[in-house]
């Protein structure tokens, strides 16, 4: 059966990149899932509350249904919280997620002619068991919920829309809830945001600098990045301190401030770096 697919997403960010793993390894790893869909949308009208896709087509006005239906076949749906937690780092992301995955299924596309053999908790636990072995590369998934019985599991929507017939066997559903952590890699590195020192700070205010920090000189990063030089600004003297040497010579923005706190210089002296850095 081939349910219609949904809008392409071409750059995935934040929930994007683990809700489409999480889906395309159900499909590589449940046998008798026909089509496991991302992250939904809801969608309300005159009739009530849906959780829907958007596909972008013309014949289902851009959105897909995914309310219990057997023409849909086998399927599973993620909800994710509405609130996210994020933490950010240099270069990276790091949020967490409220996650809800919805299966709707046929025990006889499942268990063929061993159907009426098995009950919902053998599905269950083949799901529990995906979750528990599959090896995520996006996130960590901690699954702390399961439930079952129509008015459970579609809560969140306007369930009384569920046609009887898929309230019994052969069709059964179920939600597994939970906790997700995913770390989102940004493309593009963005530098610490120093704090500059306060107007009117002269070098005279500065401690622990070395003798070269006279009146008429300034720090400046050396033209070969390899340390801060202070400067004479009318006659051009260089003198350099060494224990400003950067950690990568190609980038002076390399320097940490903990390795100048380890030098022994003063927060004070700080200052001057920073100075140099935004020279």
């Amino acid at each position: 059966m081939a349910n219609p697919n949904p809008a392409n997403i071409t750059i995935k960010k934040l929930i994007d990149s683990p809700a489409a793993e999480i889906s395309a390894a159900l499909e590589a790893n449940v046998s008798w899932i026909t089509k496991a869909y991302n992250k939904i949308e809801v969608k309300e009208d005159n009739r009530g509350r849906f959780p829907v896709v958007f596909t972008g087509r013309k014949s289902n006005k851009g959105y897909l249904n995914l309310m219990p239906d057997s023409k849909l076949g086998n399927f599973s749906f993620i909800e994710i919280g509405e609130k996210q937690k994020i933490k950010q780092f240099a270069g990276s992301i790091e949020s967490t997620y409220d996650i809800s995955i919805i299966f709707f299924f046929n025990f006889s596309d499942v268990y063929g002619v061993d159907a009426n053999e098995r009950t919902i908790e053998n599905v269950k636990d083949e799901i529990l068991t995906f979750f528990r072995r599959y090896p995520f590369a996006t996130c960590n998934i901690r699954i702390n919920e399961v439930v079952e019985g129509a008015k459970n599991v579609y809560s969140n929507y306007s369930h009384r829309e569920i046609r009887n017939q898929f309230n019994m066997r052969p069709y059964g559903c179920f939600k597994i809830s939970g906790e997700l952590k995913a770390i989102d890699n940004c493309e593009d590195s963005i530098l610490p945001i120093a704090v500059l020192p306060k107007d009117g700070l002269s070098y005279s205010d500065l401690k622990d600098t070395p003798e070269s920090l006279e009146a008429g000189k300034y720090p400046k990063v050396k033209d070969d990045g390899s340390g801060i030089e202070f400067v004479d600004s009318a006659g051009g003297g260089v003198t350099t301190h060494s224990a400003l040497t950067l950690d990568d010579g190609a980038n002076p923005h390399n320097t940490n401030p903990e390795d100048i706190a380890a030098a022994g210089l003063s927060d004070d002296y700080l200052a001057a770096y920073i100075l140099a850095k935004n020279t």
